[in-house]
């Protein structure tokens, strides 16, 4: 018995709908898996240049730490084979040769603290650091409190008093022109130590530590 020609004609109109319903559905799958890949790919590429980024900043710290610890001695032909050495094992980077053609008077010299400033991170520290003219003073300073401090037979006044100048100092950080600011604090601790060490070599007993005077400890930060 043969469909009815209604039917047969209804039929015939749907499988072309159903056709295209089905091909615009693999294409949209299709596009997309296309979208994840492409997503992926790229979530991968940025992964990677994030990598690539930290590892060239790791390197350059590694590199910067190791020049700082180079130039720290005071001896200029030690600082150069330093740098030299480090250059030479593959420890610093120099593409263009710039290190290696530098002349002995070009090779940088580093006023340093009498404290690390490769540990020491704190703001104040790190001021220090970057001044030659407070890395001087925060040494001076260090040199006369040590001298004062194993000489003394009671410590905890000269302890306590050099400990309210670090705070002292340490405000510095808070305002504006904190080198100069942290330069006047040097110079004021640095004669008031002077005339304490003088007294006592003078022979005038074990000087008292003034009663008003900020603070540092012995190794200056």
């Amino acid at each position: 018995m043969k469909p009815p020609k209604e039917t047969e004609a209804a039929g015939s109109a749907l499988a072309p709908a159903t056709r295209a319903t089905i091909l615009v559905a693999v294409i949209g799958a299709v596009a997309t898996g296309l979208g994840t890949v492409f997503t992926s790919m790229e979530n991968l590429r940025l992964e990677e240049a994030k990598h690539k980024a930290a590892a060239a900043l790791a390197q350059h710290e590694f590199e910067t730490k190791l020049i700082f610890r180079a130039i720290e001695q005071s001896d200029a032909s030690e600082r150069i084979r330093n740098l030299k050495f480090f250059l030479e094992a593959g420890f610093l980077t120099d593409p263009e040769g710039k290190i290696k053609e530098l002349k002995p008077e070009q090779y940088p010299s580093k006023d340093s603290p009498s404290f690390d400033c490769l540990q020491d991170k704190d703001a104040a520290a790190q001021i220090v650091c970057g001044s030659p003219g407070l890395a001087a003073k925060d040494k001076l300073m260090a040199a006369l409190y040590n001298k004062l401090i194993y000489g003394a037979e009671e410590n905890k006044p000269l302890i306590a008093a050099q400990i309210r100048w670090l705070a002292d100092r340490n405000s510095c950080t808070a305002g504006p022109g904190p080198v100069g600011c942290m330069a006047s604090k040097y110079d004021m601790r640095i004669s008031q130590l002077q005339d304490l060490l003088a007294a006592r070599t003078a022979g005038a007993g074990r000087a008292p530590v003034l009663s008003g005077e900020p603070s540092s400890p012995v190794t200056g930060r």
